[in-house]
């Protein structure tokens, strides 16, 4: 064989070669591309992080993020609500259900609920959210007489120093008792937590202290109430559970 009939045979066979391996590489590159596809139906999508899970009575977890607003899973797949669906805000706080089987979802800005088809805002400054409102009352700041029941909902209220009660006909913002000012560079009590306790007792977590509300009389605790120096161990809470001795 000569010369030339050689490069000729070595050229059709590295010819041959290379498009084997190239039909090869495209292959695995279209079945990566078809897998994760697949799985972005059965795969949660957030990024920012959870803020809060629940689990409703019909067995569907809901997720709610930092950044991202919600998604639900029934088992097979998730399905998202943003403020493009009606969310208040895309950061979520907390998820509840009411004994009507709503989905309640405790948002930065406000309160939303989810009836299974359509996303309610319940804190948008409207007179249908709240009826008895005159008109020219501000209805954002309007604050209705402390109340409590077994089936209330309560729901943090952003920045403002109180807490959302729904009473299930309608939400209510509820203002904390006027508190001494300890430190003016501090949201000192807006909630960060909200837990039921013993003695029906409901307790509410601030920056600065704790409000207990029994349905009639304020507990409150805080810096000065329990002999802290602010300028060396204050209070910063950001959580709150009372254990079965009553301890907080």
């Amino acid at each position: 064989m000569n010369k030339k009939i050689k490069l000729i045979y070595l050229l059709f066979i590295l010819t041959f070669n290379f498009s084997c391996v190239e039909k090869k590489s495209t292959e695995k590159e279209v079945y990566k591309s078809e897998s994760k596809k697949t799985s972005e139906t059965d795969t949660l999508k957030f990024t920012s992080g959870i803020r809060a899970v629940f689990q409703d009575s019909k067995g569907n977890y809901w997720f709610g993020s930092l950044q991202e607003g919600v998604a639900v899973y029934n088992g097979k797949s998730f399905k998202y609500f943003t403020v493009n669906e009606g969310l208040t805000d895309n950061q979520i706080h907390s998820i509840q259900e009411d004994n009507e089987g709503l989905i309640w979802f405790n948002t930065q800005t406000g309160v939303s609920s989810y009836d299974g088809s359509r996303i309610t805002n319940h804190t948008k400054s409207s007179k249908e959210n709240y009826p008895n409102v005159l008109p020219n009352q501000d209805n954002e700041s309007m604050t209705n007489k402390w109340m409590k029941s077994d089936t209330d909902l309560w729901f943090e209220a952003g920045n403002k120093a109180g807490v959302y009660r729904y009473d299930g006909q309608r939400l209510h913002y509820l203002d904390f008792p006027p508190q001494k000012l300890l430190n003016p560079y501090d949201n000192l009590f807006a909630v960060t937590d909200i837990s039921i306790g013993k003695n029906n007792r409901i307790w509410f977590g601030t920056y600065a202290g704790v409000f207990g509300y029994n349905g009639s009389n304020f507990t409150i605790m805080n810096d000065e109430t329990l002999g802290y120096d602010r300028k060396i161990e204050p209070l910063h809470i950001r959580s709150i559970l009372e254990d079965s001795k009553g301890r907080l």
